[in-house]
């Protein structure tokens, strides 16, 4: 009788035993795959601290790529870039290109009014990345800009409030297959310093 209540006893322990072993392996499941979906950002990382929101900066050659700490959509993988990579392009465009060119000129440009190395080699624009999910609200942005030119992260930081609250929206059709599983869709705008003075200098 003592050997049949061990015996049931040794059973019950290797269930909960096998049932516990079991969870932490889809444990481990869900947590390799959510690593296996992490965007690889390049560069040497570093945390930047501006008035509100902290950013992650990669340096990345002569350029500095910049990011809110906050972002969720970009920090991921997303089919969409690998669609656009194989087809050399995307059917994605703005709702109101003109607006985010306006609040480049008006919140961005001021600040490069005196840089003074477009003309040697290396970085002669800056790209502002602007993200969405598949509703097409544009919900996160990064930046790349010259290292070089000390932009001050309270001006990014106050440019990515004004994007982000303006109604600028990526327009796409998510059912062709560019969109299908992806988790973000991007549109990288590229902006020439020298282009800029020249508008600064324009308007004065």
């Amino acid at each position: 009788m003592k050997n049949q209540v061990f015996t049931t006893k040794n059973c019950i322990c290797k269930q909960i035993f096998l049932q516990f072993a079991i969870l932490l392996l889809i444990m481990s499941s869900a947590i390799a795959q959510n690593n296996d979906n992490k965007r690889d950002i390049s560069g040497i990382k570093k945390e930047l601290k501006a008035d509100k929101y902290a950013y992650i900066g990669a340096e990345q050659g002569d350029c500095l790529f910049v990011y809110n700490k906050d972002n969720k959509l970009m920090v991921l993988n997303s089919k969409f870039a690998e669609m656009r990579d194989y087809a050399h392009g995307s059917p994605v465009k703005f709702n109101d290109k003109k607006l985010l060119d306006s609040l480049v000129m008006k919140i961005i440009a001021p600040h490069f009014r005196s840089y003074k190395n477009i003309n040697e080699p290396g970085i002669t624009d800056i790209s502002i990345l602007l993200y969405s999910g598949l509703d097409g609200n544009v919900c996160e942005l990064a930046f790349v800009f010259p290292k070089d030119s000390n932009f001050p992260l309270a001006v990014l930081e106050k440019f990515e409030w004004v994007v982000l609250n303006s109604g600028l929206k990526i327009v796409f059709d998510r059912n062709i297959k560019f969109f299908k599983g992806s988790i973000w869709v991007e549109i990288p705008c590229n902006y020439s310093i020298n282009e800029m003075q020249q508008k600064l200098k324009a308007a004065d």
